[in-house]
């Protein structure tokens, strides 16, 4: 994945405080394809090859809950 071929997403996400690397080996666990880029108490930012944003979204509604 070359990151400068990537697409900032948003997703509603609660970190629950935890840190960065955290969210990203629980989203890797899941499915999801991308690098964290920054995240907040609700939001996480993940850079996002084109071709898997669908894919992402709907793991990610799962994850919501």
């Amino acid at each position: 994945m070359i990151l400068s071929d990537t697409i900032k997403v948003k997703y509603k996400l609660n970190t629950c405080g935890l840190q960065t690397h955290e969210i990203a080996k629980l989203l890797r666990d899941k499915g999801v394809k991308g690098f964290v880029i920054s995240l907040n108490d609700r939001n996480v930012i993940v850079a996002v090859p084109r071709e898997d944003i669908k894919r992402n979204r709907k793991i990610m509604e799962d994850l919501r809950i």
